[in-house]
């Protein structure tokens, strides 16, 4: 197969063929599927006489085995610290020298990588480039059977992306189209929010106030917007003012991207706050310089009144000194007793993280059953729509798996214990999902063993001890 169509993010795809060793790896192992490769590929568990989600995983697989020639590391296998989010580890594939490739066949999965998964391995430090790999049509059609027109799931991504954006994705990310047929690649960079407001802006200016200045800095600053919106109204200019400590920032953007014309007028404005000149040589109009004028005494006024504030206040700080030096100098200085009983808790903190891994660990596990089992349900959308928001839930689950009262009071942990007790209950729509799966006896006790071990640690109901099997 080949690299065809190409959707990137954050100049991804130009930062993924400056390391080309990453590179031609990746591409090397892309070529090595073949429609033939695929189908001879043996598989065995859930999946083995399951029409397409079989060829899907052969296909899988025989991408991960061209990976790990290649020297790429499997995700889960990643040695993170132990306040790191886990459950992202599993849907990013392989890695090789912080760029992850992995598989997708469906949106819905694409988008947890996407919107979950790379945004908090990026983060972490984890990974510089996600990358996702999707069949194109006629690659789907000839593995999978004919979709009847429909696009593919990369045709269906790249349009909902391209309506989207520009995106605001903290995090570059590639998704790559590919092919039986080499072509040549066409190349769709998505535009970002951040890249859009540094092309308006066309004045960044940081000034340190003294404190007698400072308020006064700011209505001066602050009102060079009504300037802009007066003088240039076509402009339609805006101006931001942010705050650290002393320092000032002053941010002009303009659809427009006009420097010239706002330069200029921030010149001759601060010609004017100088003295230097008069408010007629940038407003037009007898009350536009009024207003101006009566700007500039009500900054006069608080540098005046600030001036006077600071004076008193060295004032009482030097009464202070004179006050606390003669303290001091008291020959009968009477004395002050003080008594300490400090109270001192301990706490078992490395048993308690200790816990949380157990249970973070417990949590991915039902994560990927219930993952397994909505790959069972395409053909019946109701269930396969409950068992993704279930999946959601436990995603959900996992980021305050150190929180006992969040864990037990949360609808995630209900709806899991829900599912279970469904499933036991002959003739439901779950149970029948578990007898179809091949394995599926054994995937419902695993849940359910998953889940008592966790309602136990924070207190939730368990589930009856008939429902869990022998443990392994």
């Amino acid at each position: 197969m080949y690299i065809n169509k190409v959707i990137s993010y954050g100049d991804a795809w130009n930062q993924l063929i400056a390391r080309s060793v990453v590179y031609e790896s990746l591409v090397s192992a892309i070529e090595t599927l073949t429609i033939e490769k695929i189908r001879q590929t043996e598989i065995q568990g859930f999946l083995k006489n399951n029409g397409k989600l079989e060829l899907q995983q052969k296909m899988q697989l025989c991408f991960t085995k061209a990976l790990e020639v290649s020297e790429w590391e499997d995700c889960s296998n990643l040695n993170l610290s132990k306040n790191s989010h886990w459950s992202y580890r599993h849907k990013l594939g392989y890695i090789l020298n912080r760029i992850s490739a992995s598989l997708y066949f469906r949106r819905e999965s694409l988008n947890r990588w996407l919107f979950t998964a790379t945004p908090l391995a990026y983060r972490e430090g984890v990974i510089d480039i996600p990358i996702a790999l999707m069949p194109l049509k006629e690659c789907s059609d000839a593995l999978f059977g004919q979709s009847n027109g429909f696009p593919s799931e990369f045709e269906r991504n790249a349009k909902d992306l391209k309506a989207i954006a520009p995106l605001s994705h903290g995090a570059p990310f590639l998704i790559l189209g590919v092919s039986l047929e080499a072509s040549n690649i066409e190349l769709c960079e998505l535009p970002s929010e951040k890249s859009r407001a540094d092309q308006r802006i066309v004045i960044n200016r940081a000034i340190e106030f003294p404190p007698e200045y400072h308020q006064a800095g700011l209505g001066i600053l602050s009102y060079f917007g009504t300037i802009l919106r007066e003088k240039y109204p076509n402009e339609n200019a805006k101006v931001r003012i942010e705050q650290d400590g002393d320092t000032v920032r002053m941010i002009v953007e303009s659809e427009t991207g006009n420097r010239d014309i706002i330069e200029r007028a921030l010149y001759d404005y601060e010609l004017i706050v100088r003295g230097e000149a008069s408010p007629e040589i940038l407003l037009d109009t007898k009350l536009q310089i009024l207003e101006l004028k009566a700007e500039l005494r009500i900054a006069q006024a608080r540098i005046e009144n600030k001036n006077e504030i600071l004076q008193h206040k060295n004032q009482e700080i030097e009464t202070l000194k004179q006050l606390i030096g003669h303290a001091f100098t008291q020959k009968s200085a009477p004395i002050i007793h003080v008594t300490a009983s400090p109270v001192i808790t301990l706490s078992n903190h490395s048993e308690q993280s200790n816990q949380t891994a157990v249970i973070t660990r417990e949590l991915e596990d039902i994560s990927e059953s219930i993952q397994y089992l909505a790959s069972l349900t395409q053909t019946e959308p109701e269930l396969e729509l409950r068992l993704r928001d279930l999946e959601d839930a436990t995603q959900e689950l996992l980021s305050r798996s150190d929180d006992k009262n969040e864990i037990k009071n949360s609808s995630g942990l209900r709806k899991i214990r829900d599912v279970i007790t469904e499933a036991n209950e002959t003739g439901s729509a779950l149970a029948n999902l578990f007898e179809k799966a091949s394995d599926g006896l054994v995937c419902l006790q695993g849940i359910a063993r998953k889940y008592n071990s966790i309602a136990s640690w924070c207190g939730a109901p368990t589930v009856p001890e008939v429902f869990l099997g022998k443990s392994n």
